[in-house]
């Protein structure tokens, strides 16, 4: 028995660092009026409603193309890299704008300044 528990609690381990929602919620396992409550399930009702259930997602895998899956995956994958793209083209936009109005601004200055020469020197 005392194997069986050191089994157990070691499967309970793994559980609780698989899926962190068991730790959130484990102060509700088995009281009344929550999804734990498992005392007030009728356990047979709930196997024949899993068994039909399965049987139905079985009928549906069949009528379902798993190749559009595939293809749905790789547009989305095309559809994020070109968000990405954009963002990178976006960026490097507003850099080279910035650039542009220095260099307008540098251009403004130095015209002056050789303008100011220019009038110094005919006048």
């Amino acid at each position: 028995m005392e194997i069986e528990q050191k089994d157990f609690s070691l499967k309970v381990d793994k559980l609780l660092e698989r899926h962190s929602w068991i730790a959130a919620e484990k102060q509700l396992f088995g009281k009344s009026g929550t999804d734990y409550d498992f005392s007030s399930r009728d356990h047979r009702k709930s196997r024949e409603e899993l068994e039909k259930l399965q049987a139905e997602q079985f009928g549906l895998e069949k009528r379902v193309n798993r190749k559009v899956m595939a293809m749905f995956e790789k547009a989305e994958d095309e559809y994020n890299d070109s968000l990405s793209k954009k963002n990178i083209i976006e960026n490097d936009k507003s850099k080279i704008k910035k650039v542009i109005e220095e260099l307008d601004e540098k251009k403004k200055e130095t015209l002056k300044v050789t303008w100011v020469k220019v009038n110094k020197l005919t006048s």
